[in-house]
């Protein structure tokens, strides 16, 4: 399924990848890359933004992914990255 598609990072994601430890770093890039291969990887649950559409949320390491797959364009987008209480 993985056909060519790519990971998008949201600007707020980029900036919390930058301030990780580099192992947590690299697991949350490590899930970026599977993300490539499975964009429909469910997550551990779902919400819904603005426009109502359903957000993956993945528990990695000790962060919360937020990201949705989109078909159009092939993309997956990672919209947040948020340490997990």
């Amino acid at each position: 399924m993985s056909g060519g598609w790519k990971v998008a990072f949201d600007a707020d994601a980029v900036e919390c990848l930058l301030g990780c430890r580099a192992n947590e770093r690299r697991k949350l890039l490590q899930f970026a890359e599977s993300l490539k291969a499975h964009p429909t990887l469910p997550g551990d649950f779902v919400e819904q933004d603005d426009s109502r559409r359903n957000l993956q949320v993945k528990l990695v390491s000790r962060f919360l992914v937020t990201y949705w797959a989109d078909h159009a364009v092939k993309e997956v987008k990672v919209v947040a990255i948020e340490q997990a209480d």
